[in-house]
């Protein structure tokens, strides 16, 4: 057993080597190493026990009950590290890099593979990512455009075509509206948010050009680190406009009827700055199928706020593309033309 600073640790996950946390569920939870499959020694509820252990009688009575505990557990965890993980190698972190990983990695290495520990644990991790992410420099380049343009098609188009790009919204499992949590399977904060962002930025090339979405800082549940959401507030903006036609068809591809309470969900989120009126005839329209004219209604609001952050960019900044139809192969084609001759 090996134990290894942060910077080889993730030097050895981008090799591919699979990562084991041994931390318990809510702590994994709560957010992980990208990756990391969670084995933990203790559940919730065996931990919170050693910790009133620790505090009330003292460290050796924790550590007495931590033994006892993972004892009846070593067939478990033999029988899962055998089954889950066929690499020869393993990478292993608790919270501090203390006796949760050294445990785990001593039977890792009694059946036969070699294990590496990250010293001072998933803490040391999530202080170098911040650092990164308070500190790292990025060629940003801005996809924007009104509600509906089909922004997050476009970009993954200019992906497909070997442009470099980070989806904000994938990273939080959310689209990023009132809306945005109808399809999403996790609640991702920002913790969970800056370690999946780190993950992606550490693969990209960043003397290069990476796209990104017009988003507001907040992204669901998630933040957009700080120095990060300055640049994109200063980086040149490729702006799509489409016909509200168009928008509307869009919209309606990612919303159907069979998602009924969750619209009127969201509606009651911006009913305030909607306005009463405005939103219970929106809650009427989806209430009655009409998906439609509940889209146009939402479009009073998510325009207007749109209207007002376009306002706060320096125009030069600014480069309108302006198309009557939604092929998005042909906007993504245009984009890239309209780049590469912007950045000569």
């Amino acid at each position: 057993m090996e134990r290894i600073s942060i910077e080889n640790f993730i030097s050895k996950t981008l090799t591919g080597t699979e990562i084991i946390d041994v931390r318990s569920p809510a702590e994994f939870d709560n957010g992980h190493i990208p990756r990391a499959l969670n084995l933990p020694l203790f559940n919730d509820e065996e931990r919170a026990k050693i910790g009133i252990i620790y505090k009330q009688l003292g460290k050796h009575q924790a550590i007495d009950l931590g033994i006892d505990i993972v004892g009846l557990k070593l067939s478990m965890f033999k029988d899962s590290i055998r089954q889950k993980f066929s690499n020869p190698e393993l990478l292993v972190y608790c919270w501090r890099g203390g006796m949760r990983s050294a445990s785990m990695g001593w039977l890792i290495e009694i059946l036969g593979k070699k294990v590496y520990v990250l010293e001072n644990g998933y803490k040391s991790f999530r202080n170098y990512i911040k650092n990164y992410l308070n500190t790292i420099q990025l060629n940003l380049l801005v996809l924007g455009g009104k509600t509906g343009t089909g922004k997050t098609t476009i970009l993954n188009l200019l992906k497909d075509k070997g442009e470099q790009i980070i989806d904000f919204e994938k990273l939080a499992d959310h689209k990023g509206s009132a809306f945005g949590n109808i399809t999403s399977m996790k609640r991702v904060g920002t913790e969970e948010f800056e370690n999946n962002l780190f993950s992606e930025l550490i693969r990209l090339d960043l003397s290069k050009p990476i796209w990104v979405e017009n988003e507001s800082r907040g992204v669901g549940l998630a933040q957009i680190p700080e120095n990060i959401w300055t640049q994109m507030r200063a980086a040149q903006v490729f702006q799509i406009e489409i016909g509200l036609e168009n928008r509307l068809k869009n919209l309606l591809t990612d919303y159907s009827t069979d998602q009924v309470q969750k619209l009127i969900l969201g509606f009651e989120k911006i009913r305030k700055r909607l306005g009463h009126k405005n939103t219970d005839c929106a809650i009427d329209f989806i209430q009655n199928g009409n998906l439609k004219e509940a889209a146009k209604i939402a479009l009073l609001y998510y325009d207007k706020t749109y209207l007002y952050g376009s306002l706060l960019r320096e125009p030069h900044k600014i480069l309108t593309l302006e198309f009557e139809h939604r092929d998005f192969e042909i906007i993504t084609e245009k984009i890239i033309k309209l780049k590469n001759e912007w950045e000569r």
